[in-house]
């Protein structure tokens, strides 16, 4: 994937309980729930419009690894597919 700027879909509404965040997206009415890791993406990309390239330094750094664009890859991608986040290429 190449780089891209990440927000959250207007469409969207979110709660976070015991570190979990549940998410609506009203358009489709679907509720996504995410685990633990799942939220701390969230809230980075809740937080700021934010760049691909730049989430992965930032989650690389927190959790002291090297190797997470892939998994963040696939976590945006399906994202992306159930209309929760939209992406502009930059």
């Amino acid at each position: 994937m190449k780089d891209f700027e990440i927000n959250i879909s207007p469409d969207c509404v979110s709660e976070e309980m015991d570190s979990q965040a549940i998410i609506l997206n009203i358009k489709t009415g679907m509720y996504h729930e995410l685990n633990h890791t799942g939220t701390i993406i969230w809230n980075e990309i809740k937080a700021e419009k934010i760049k691909k390239s730049v989430l992965v330094i930032r989650l690389n750094k927190r959790f002291n690894r090297n190797d997470l664009e892939d998994d963040i890859n696939d976590f945006l991608e399906r994202m992306l597919e159930k209309k929760i986040i939209l992406v502009e290429e930059i």
